[in-house]
């Protein structure tokens, strides 16, 4: 996994081309801030997957330290909680590290675009997490006298909330104007990273119908194109 993960970080610059950043417009230490707050914003995003975005722009400006120190010290925190239990508990090693390795070719240290973070991204990485999760309330509950009907009873009702989220997500898709604000409304998430539409700067609308939207908003227009300036400059 190691080797796939390295070898996928190697091959990135070379697929991407122009889309790589120089880290001249984004220092190292403005990745590594970033990576550290992504690191953490999955892992709520893996169990509490709600008000997603389609895309998250890069932070115009640095986080602020204490984020940074925060996500460091809860991974270095559960880093450590794995390594002590590593013997007694083996698939939250395997869970984790497997978390933490498939996330290095996709946290940005290697920038590629101006998104900060991706939903997609986590598509394997929270293999890890449900590995260890999986295999760790299977162990819980192996004294419970009538555990096959409490698990089965949970995992249906696991299903059916995901469904009603996973039918609320799509409603989002039904024209640009929903996809681009709605999650944005939902979620607040900092001052610094705001939905963004690449079709909103340009004017056009990619739905089958108008956007009802039409009225231009400049200030948001001109911090987008800002961003984009400054990120995507040759």
């Amino acid at each position: 996994m190691l080797l796939i993960a390295a070898a996928s970080c190697a091959i990135a610059p070379w697929a991407q081309g122009t889309a790589v950043i120089s880290l001249e417009k984004l220092p190292l230490a403005s990745r590594v801030s970033n990576a550290l707050a992504s690191s953490v914003a999955y892992l709520a995003e893996a169990f509490w997957p709600m008000n997603l975005a389609v895309f998250y722009p890069y932070p115009l400006g640095a986080l602020p330290a204490w984020k940074s120190a925060a996500a460091l010290c809860l991974l270095l925190a559960v880093t450590a909680t794995v390594l002590v239990y590593w013997r007694r508990s083996p698939y939250l090693l395997v869970g984790w590290f497997w978390y933490l390795g498939m996330l290095v070719p996709v946290i940005g240290l290697v920038q590629i675009g101006l998104h900060a973070m991706a939903d997609r991204y986590m598509y394997l990485p929270q293999i890890g997490l449900w590995i260890a999760v999986g295999w760790g309330a299977q162990r819980a509950i192996r004294s419970w006298p009538h555990r096959a009907w409490v698990c089965g009873a949970a995992a249906s009702l696991a299903i059916v909330a995901l469904m009603a989220c996973a039918a609320q997500q799509t409603t989002y898709w039904r024209d640009s104007e929903a996809l681009w604000t709605a999650p944005l409304i939902a979620r607040r998430r900092t001052t610094e990273r705001t939905a963004i539409s690449p079709a909103s700067c340009s004017g056009k609308d990619n739905s089958p119908r108008r956007s009802t939207s039409s009225r231009p908003r400049w200030k948001s227009s001109l911090r987008t194109l800002w961003a984009i300036a400054v990120l995507a400059m040759p």
